[in-house]
């Protein structure tokens, strides 16, 4: 039951810096996306303070417009403003489990309990894990990135190098 405690821990761990790196990720393309429409949108009112001035003033409707669909789109249809408010309010709630998980395995480490109170941990944890996830992102969709999975790889080994001394 130990082995179990511990893939539970690993993969919690792991889920948690994904996330990290996944918001990280998102902060960066909505940052983006507002930049664009700031732009766009400035050089759209730029356009109409010029409009008797230019035979291609028309320049300035188009690229208002289509800031206003980039802002509809982002609203509606790129998930990234969802995704980010999501997993902003599931960050601590996961750490926060992750800290009972941890303090549990610490337990299990010196023998305070046997593989019947292991097993009723995994599910407790399990079971509060899976409450977060339907509360947070069961109606969202996070697809996997190999980039932000490598590097929650990374973290996570050095996490558990640094604290339990696990290769």
């Amino acid at each position: 039951m130990r082995d179990a405690y511990w893939a539970m821990y690993t993969t919690f761990k792991h889920k948690e810096q994904y996330f990290q790196h996944y918001s990280l990720g998102t902060k960066r393309i909505n940052g983006s996306i507002s930049c664009f429409l700031l732009v766009v949108s400035v050089s759209g009112i730029g356009y109409w303070a010029i409009w008797t001035l230019s035979p291609f003033s028309w320049i300035g409707a188009g690229v208002a417009a289509l800031a206003q669909v980039v802002q509809v789109l982002n609203q509606y249809h790129f998930p990234f403003s969802k995704q980010d408010a999501a997993l902003r309010y599931l960050q601590p709630q996961l750490s926060g489990l992750l800290r009972d998980v941890g303090a549990d395995w610490i337990k299990i480490q010196v023998n305070e309990f046997d593989d019947r109170k292991i097993a009723q941990l995994i599910t407790k944890h399990k079971e509060r894990y899976a409450t977060l996830d339907e509360q947070y992102t069961s109606d969202l969709y996070i697809p996997l990135r190999a980039r932000c999975d490598k590097k929650a790889e990374i973290d996570c080994r050095r996490y558990f190098s640094n604290h339990y001394n696990a290769r």
